[in-house]
């Protein structure tokens, strides 16, 4: 009779331990979720973990909604602290969050095609005091017009050879970076690839070699190339903005009016994540922003605040060095309060005209399956975080393939090939593709190059024409 006690005994722990495993959501062969993680069931068919492991693929995509949900399982876990606190979306922790860890693109790519420096290591222009803060000084994506313009990176998507800085409600503009993880640092300094070196990607591709990212599977420890864009606004002292909704970075910015550093706190209000997986080899696109930036067009909004939009805006009249102008001539230019999402006249430089706050609407408002999506995880944001920032960010919407194009041996040309693309209307976030809200980021990705004056592609990313060659400062 003991014997059988004693057999029952361990036949009934055994049982509750494999009902213990599969509640505690062992959904892949590289995560382990433990009792007291937070989830909610994000769609019928998906859950999302409150926790810091990356998701590495998609795995196949049914519909809309579990893109949706697969998004928000990557924002949190890209949002997640990693100074050991568990606490998500802390307003008042400042410290560093998982993507934030990534390398910049400017790090990546130094002059002359360097060598980049080795992962982890801070910027070099901040000072070891200074080592937890962000380096900031992309603004717009224009070419320099003159020998006063000291910032001519990557923000705004369009318009192209124009002035496209974005000024917000305190009369600063957005800030901008893009970041990579480590599996795209990797493969692009792979001694047999070197591709910080502008030389060493012409060589490769006219050898006829493919330039493939990686990408994440399920199946291994691979999460597959990632690449981060962050808009960023500028916070006043004092703030005007309650902070307690904003995820809050410190922040060393180098001034486009005045060339030199300053230090300052920003608030995130854009978030683009593209991923490369083996479900979605021509990637999978998501974009998130802050509740706050924009009403939808038309909406005619008679109060409240927004961080892109006035309701109570007045039309302003500058007088535009011709330096700074536009059109290249001293030029007098009105902003109209009633002209939302139109690019600026002049440009920033060196002692030029300041920014000034510009009228942005959402053009294409958020889909159904977004705003479902949204409410769910920030109800249970709300619910197990009560004061996380994150709660106050939304999901715009995230672009796959139903029947994705399938990597080649071959190296390939721009722009390259798309097919069954989801959803059907326009993607675009209101703090990055202000001026190009009638296009997709894939409008603009499959045109993606190799460095220099080329047309292999770079497998839709736009960080390798950032690489320089050996003679070229």
């Amino acid at each position: 009779m003991k014997n059988l006690k004693l057999v029952v005994t361990v036949m009934g722990v055994l049982i509750l331990s494999f009902v213990l495993f599969v509640s505690l959501g062992m959904t892949s062969a590289t995560t382990t979720y433990v009792a007291a993680t937070p989830s909610c069931e994000c769609t019928t068919f998906d859950t999302l973990y409150f926790q810091g492991d990356v998701p590495h693929d998609s795995g196949q995509i049914p519909n809309q909604a579990y893109a949706n949900c697969f998004a928000w399982k990557e924002f949190v876990a890209l949002n997640w602290p990693t100074d050991g606190s568990s606490n998500f979306g802390d307003p008042k922790n400042t410290n560093k969050v998982a993507w934030e860890t990534y390398m910049t693109k400017e790090v990546l790519m130094p002059a002359n095609g360097q060598a980049p420096p080795a992962w982890n290591t801070t910027h070099p222009l901040l000072t070891k005091k200074n080592s937890h803060k962000r380096v900031l000084m992309h603004v717009s994506k224009f070419t320099a017009f003159n020998d006063t313009i000291v910032v001519t990176e990557t923000g705004q998507a369009a318009p192209s050879g124009s002035p496209n800085w974005l000024g917000t409600h305190n009369n600063t503009n957005l800030w901008y970076e893009v970041l990579v993880n480590k599996d795209e640092y990797d493969y692009i300094t792979d001694p047999k690839h070197q591709f910080y070196n502008a030389d060493k990607q012409l060589s490769w591709t006219t050898s006829g070699n493919a330039i493939h990212l990686p990408k994440g599977s399920n199946t291994n420890t691979t999460i597959g190339a990632m690449e981060i864009k962050a808009a960023w606004m500028e916070l006043s002292s004092p703030p005007t903005v309650d902070v307690t909704r904003y995820k809050i970075s410190e922040a060393v910015i180098i001034d486009p009016n005045t060339g030199k550093q300053r230090a300052a706190k920003v608030a995130l209000i854009g978030l683009h994540i593209i991923h490369k997986t083996e479900s979605q080899p021509t990637w999978i696109w998501s974009t998130f922003e802050h509740v706050d930036n924009a009403p939808d067009n038309g909406a005619n909004p008679s109060g409240g605040h927004y961080n892109l939009y006035n309701v109570n805006c007045k039309d302003k009249t500058m007088e535009i060095p011709a330096a700074y102008s536009a059109t290249k001539k001293d030029t007098t230019v009105t902003i109209s309060c009633k002209d939302a999402n139109v690019s600026p006249p002049y440009y920033l430089g060196l002692n030029g005209p300041k920014p000034t706050q510009l009228q942005v609407t959402r053009t294409t408002p958020l889909d159904d399956s977004s705003v479902q999506v949204n409410n769910t995880i920030q109800t249970a944001i709300k619910k197990y975080y009560p004061e996380s920032v994150f709660q106050y960010y939304e999901l715009v919407d995230v672009i796959w393939s139903s029947n994705p194009v399938q990597d080649t041996n071959q190296p390939a040309k721009v722009p390259l090939s798309l097919n069954s693309l989801n959803p059907n209307n326009n993607v675009a976030n209101s703090a990055m593709e202000t001026y190009a809200q009638q296009t997709k980021c894939t409008d603009c990705h499959q045109f993606g190059s190799i460095a220099g004056k080329s047309n292999f592609a770079s497998d839709f990313s736009f960080v390798l024409s950032a690489a320089s060659a050996a003679s070229q400062n």
